[in-house]
Formats: structure tokens, sequence, C-alpha cells
């Protein structure tokens, strides 16, 4: 058998082995230069040495399109600095329906048609988050807020009036600072 004698999974021959090699040379070590190891041997050892950063017990889960998205990566993002972007950065808007808090591990702009009086309120607030809220009010249906909620005096006023309005917002990570457009037309 033509044995070879790799560390890395680059270093393998896809033509080893050959057809009609010895079987028996498959497993154990083998005599040579260097080290040289039996051919099944040798590729567990490439293996592991390629990967040796999975040493634990739990599995690699990601798809294969998960990977090749690292694929070109020579170095790791710090995501707790400052980014700057080249291309747009958007969310998709997520709808809410009456009784429904606003939930801010889903986005951080949202989509709000009151069906009937409602409450604004919010969960999973995280400190540093802000967005909109596309508020359309298509009834004068009563709008309150609860207790995380801080607004102007006039803001629920403002807000309980027929018509559509831009509410932005401000996560402290306890309470949820918002303010809102006049109606918009």
């Amino acid at each position: 058998m033509t044995t070879e004698n790799a560390s890395y999974i680059s270093e393998l021959n896809a033509a080893y082995p050959a057809d009609g090699d010895a079987v028996g040379e498959g497993g154990g070590t083998t005599t040579g230069t260097g080290s040289t190891r039996g051919h099944l041997n040798m590729i567990k050892y490439a293996l592991k040495t390629q990967f040796s950063g999975l040493s634990g017990t739990t599995a690699v889960t990601s798809s294969e399109a998960e990977l090749n998205l690292l694929d070109g990566v020579t170095a790791l993002v710090a995501l707790a600095s400052d980014q700057s972007w080249s291309g747009s950065q958007r969310g998709t808007p997520q709808t809410i329906t009456e009784g429904t808090l606003i939930d801010l591990d889903t986005g951080n702009n949202f989509l709000w048609t009151p069906a009937a009086a409602d409450e604004l309120s919010f969960a999973n607030e995280t400190t540093g988050q802000s967005g909109f809220i596309k508020l359309i009010n298509p009834s004068a249906y009563v709008i309150t807020k609860g207790s995380e909620v801080k607004a102007s005096a006039t803001f629920l006023a403002d807000v309980t009036t027929a018509g559509t309005y831009l509410v932005t917002y401000f996560c402290d990570g306890t309470n949820v600072y918002v303010s809102a457009s006049a109606a918009l037309s």
C-alpha cells in the first residue's frame, strides 16, 4: 500500500490507497521514514489535528450554509466595538395585534393597528434598544400605557385621536421612553 504522511486534510492524497493495496496496511503504525502512520490512523490524526478546537463532546450542528458563511472570513468581528456598514441595514417590521406586548426580542420596528382600546406595553427591554412603531389608530381607540412606558403628558391624548403616528422609543433596560409625531397625512 502506498502510505502517506499527513497532519492536515490538505495534505491527504485522494488517490490513496490504490485498488489492490494490502488491507492490513490500513491500520496501525507502519515503519518508514518519519512518523508515517497506517492509512486509517493517519486520516484520524489529520482530522483531529485540523479540527483541534473540537475537543469536547458536544456535536457541531452548524449547517453547510452556516459554515459556508465563514468562507473567506479571516478575522473575528468584535461586536462589542463600534460597527460601520457599507450596505443597508434594516429589519422587517413586526406586526402587533391587539393586546400584544411589543416584544423587543423580535425586532426594532413595529406596525401596530389596534382594533379596540389597547395598551402600549413592552417585553424583553434591552438597554440601548431603540426603534419605531407605526401606529395606525383607525377609530380613535383609547390607548393606555404600561407602567414601564414613559411619555409626555400629552402622548396618550395625541395617539388616542384617529390617525397615523410615528412613535419613537428608546429603552434603558427597565423603562421605555416614547414620543409620537403629530398625526401624519
